[in-house]
């Protein structure tokens, strides 16, 4: 990607976003260009070298990220705890708008005037609401997150990338047939901001929703999943997907959607909350755990080793 492409792909992020050159008055400072939201920086290069850009990204994800990725290393000047840098010349175009909106979305949760500080805690007021159409946007970018990146690419065809996948999924949660269909979806509102979702479906319907993924697939991923396997059965409601923007996360959030997704088994009348949770995610593991799921069988899906709790 050029430099005035990913310029103009950094602005259209959000009206919330700035763009500066702050570092005029330094030696080797002077061209390098810094976009911010909430008034604190998301990314930055050198306009003069337009070798590096340098992003915030979540620590637990670095490393995998450098280690996938050759295009990926240290950021300048810059934590390499809490930044990476990677090479616009030779990253693929969808994984350098990925990897921008992910150190976006990162900044702008943890500074939007929404979240109040009180005695050094983050207080934060949050309502669960069903999801409307015109939420599938932040939804599916939310979706995505749960399914990680590699299981999004597992999913898509030689020639797409994040940004088709995520199209499509866009599509995907603005029908109401579809296994990822707003109908499904809990979300938790801070405001008039979306900051987390609970995907769920009865697990008996299944084949009838996956239908609509399969073809969408098809058409605009250029791949055919048909022969994937079966991640929930009849018999429980099938948690499907469930992210928490990285600032608004540790506050309880998670626990609320897995708490009202209960709720929503219970008024159902499907006796469990089944989900999979991948072998490498102890985290989520030990979130659901402290919930009270319990382990019931192994599973795979999107190329990963899966476990299968009920709740």
């Amino acid at each position: 990607m050029n430099i005035e492409d990913y310029r103009d792909y950094c602005l259209s992020l959000g009206n919330d976003v700035e763009e500066k050159l702050p570092f005029q008055k330094f030696k080797g400072g002077e061209g390098v260009l810094v976009f911010y939201v909430c008034s604190h920086m998301f990314s930055f290069f050198d306009c003069n070298d337009f070798s590096v850009v340098s992003l915030k990204c979540q620590p637990e994800r670095i490393e995998d990220l450098k280690e996938q990725y050759e295009c990926i290393g240290n950021p300048y000047n810059e934590s390499p705890k809490h930044w990476i840098g990677i090479e616009p010349s030779t990253a693929p175009d969808q994984l350098l708008k990925g990897l921008t909106r992910n150190s976006y979305e990162i900044v702008k949760a943890k500074y939007s005037k929404h979240v109040h500080i009180k005695d050094n805690q983050k207080k934060t007021m949050i309502e669960i609401k069903n999801a409307r159409k015109g939420q599938a946007a932040d939804i599916a970018r939310l979706i995505m997150t749960a399914m990680t990146d590699d299981c999004c690419l597992h999913f898509c065809g030689v020639g797409y990338g994040l940004e088709d996948f995520r199209g499509m999924m866009t599509m995907l949660v603005e029908r109401e047939d579809s296994q990822y269909s707003f109908r499904n979806t809990l979300v938790a509102m801070d405001g008039d901001r979306l900051v987390g979702i609970a995907v769920s479906y009865d697990g008996g319907r299944l084949h009838e929703l996956r239908k609509v993924f399969i073809q969408a697939a098809k058409e605009q991923i250029g791949k055919d999943n048909s022969g994937m396997d079966d991640e929930t059965q009849a018999g429980e409601l099938y948690l499907d997907s469930l992210a928490v923007l990285p600032g608004y996360r540790r506050q309880g959030i998670a626990r609320r959607l897995l708490k009202a997704t209960k709720e929503k088994a219970l008024r159902m009348g499907l006796p469990c909350v089944g989900l999979l949770v991948d072998k490498d995610n102890p985290t989520g593991e030990a979130l659901y755990a402290s919930v009270g799921f319990r382990y019931v069988n192994d599973s795979c899906w999107g190329g990963h080793p899966m476990k299968h709790l009920v709740l």
